[in-house]
């Protein structure tokens, strides 16, 4: 693939002002991407197009897309010479962040961000800082932050700005962060790689939207957790959520759209709200998925799922993750196994397919209870076949949330903990890692090995 076709949405023409790059989760030069979905970068084309509106020249490489191996990657944005260099960090791709990072051209202006910036704040930014001499870090969301600075304000002008002077921390207090959603441009797609794209399973067209910021829940083991972010949820206006998807089918032949939520379905008045206003500009025939709650959707009246299922319902993904009520109890998921089933039971009998999502492996984890779960995952499917699939994962501690907290205070480090995402030799066919510490009473290399085996069973039993 030839470069141009590498940089989304930047002016080849003329001198770039900011270069962004959603950062690998490996080095693809020494082991190629393997086929798995790829979620579009939404918060860096955000950035963009807001930067893009305010008059900058502003292009984004999409470096897990497209599979780039580190080499060519730095090769690409030295050469463009931009202004700015922004990257996103993520707890699983932070190793390779700053390896790029160390690649880039020492005069470049590097700034860092994303939801493991914003929690480990001090130490990325000196992480960040010992392999490139110009690194600003911005907290939390980033699209006023970064505009300003390519307006040509200072960091010390910027709330939640952070940078090293003379080894030491110094920060601007508050945070850039949009208080009304709809003040922000709507989303070009032009500095997305895969959006829209044709979904490998049904075969629609399908592009991704976003119709709000943050969670109101605080479940111990999420990254996007309430009192992780630490800000409130946000919400854009029906109407402006109508008007985008509208363009998107003219536009676009969008056939089928992703909420790509936190929590989408947070109540009945929203969701209501959103297909109401999608209706009102003439949107039919459209398919949607989304996340959900078990605790929220058991409570909907028959009616409303016969709603749902009318107005384009096609899968909901909902975070069951563990069968035991006193795991789900410690993670502030406390949904009832009734809530549970009533929810998936309702949602399949209507034609509604259902994604769970399942973790083991938390912390005080029994082996009953680890078995327990992967049963459940199989119990589901076998009860609503074709309508029920399962995706478990092996827990890992995200910085700042419930559970990380509670491993440190047990004496584990921030080492240790940020060990389990640390890229290694037997990575499974996506992106996940082996495990490398043990804090349930299953070890590592048995829940990898239960782990296949319910891949296993699951890949078998859906064909």
């Amino acid at each position: 693939m030839q470069q141009k076709e590498l940089i989304s949405g930047l002016n080849l023409l003329s001198n770039a002002d900011m270069v962004l790059v959603n950062s690998p989760l490996r080095d693809y030069g020494q082991r190629p991407k393997d086929d798995y979905e790829v979620l579009p970068p939404m918060g860096l084309a955000y950035i963009a197009t807001h930067a893009a509106q305010h008059g900058h020249n502003v292009g984004l490489i999409d470096a897990e897309h497209h599979g780039l191996e580190q080499a060519r990657l730095a090769s690409m944005v030295n050469n463009l010479n931009p202004r700015y260099v922004g990257i996103n960090v993520f707890t699983p791709t932070r190793t390779q962040a700053l390896r790029f990072a160390e690649q880039l051209t020492p005069d470049l202006l590097l700034i860092i961000g994303g939801p493991h910036a914003t929690t480990l704040t001090e130490r990325t930014l000196r992480e960040f800082s010992e392999v490139h001499s110009k690194v600003i870090l911005i907290r939390s969301e980033a699209e006023i932050a970064v505009t300003a600075l390519l307006d040509g304000k200072r960091a010390e002008q910027i709330p939640g700005a952070f940078w090293l002077e003379n080894g030491r921390l110094s920060y601007t207090p508050g945070l850039s962060v949009p208080n009304n959603l709809d003040e922000l441009p709507q989303l070009s797609r032009k500095f997305l790689a895969n959006d829209p794209s044709v979904d490998r399973h049904t075969g629609r067209i399908e592009s991704r939207v976003l119709t709000s910021r943050g969670c109101p829940f605080n479940c111990t083991i999420c990254a996007g957790a309430r009192d992780v972010l630490d800000l409130p949820v946000r919400n854009r206006n029906a109407q402006n959520v109508a008007q985008e998807i509208q363009g998107l089918v003219t536009d676009d032949n969008v056939q089928s759209i992703r909420f790509v939520d936190d929590l989408f379905i947070a109540s009945e008045k929203r969701v209501r709200s959103i297909l109401d206003a999608m209706n009102n500009v003439g949107i039919s025939n459209l398919f949607w998925d989304s996340t959900g709650r078990a605790s929220i959707l058991a409570k909907f009246s028959p009616d409303l799922f016969d709603y749902l299922k009318a107005n384009g319902a096609s899968e909901i993904a909902l975070g069951i993750e563990s069968r035991s009520e006193r795991l789900r109890k410690r993670i502030n998921k406390q949904a009832s196994l009734l809530e549970i089933e009533k929810s998936v039971n309702e949602l399949t009998r209507r034609g509604i397919k259902v994604k769970g999502y399942f973790v083991i492996g938390i912390p005080t984890e029994t082996r009953a209870e680890t078995l327990s779960t992967l049963d459940f995952a199989k119990q589901l499917s076998q009860d609503h076949v074709g309508f029920f699939r399962s995706s478990v994962f092996i827990f890992r501690p995200y910085p700042a949330t419930g559970e990380w907290n509670y491993l440190v205070k047990s004496g584990f480090s921030e080492d240790e903990l940020l060990s389990m995402h640390a890229e290694g030799e037997g990575e499974r066919a996506k992106h996940e890692v082996l495990p490398t510490q043990q804090f349930g009473e299953c070890s590592p290399e048995e829940l990898e090995g239960l782990l296949s085996q319910h891949d296993m069973w699951q890949t078998n039993f859906l064909h």
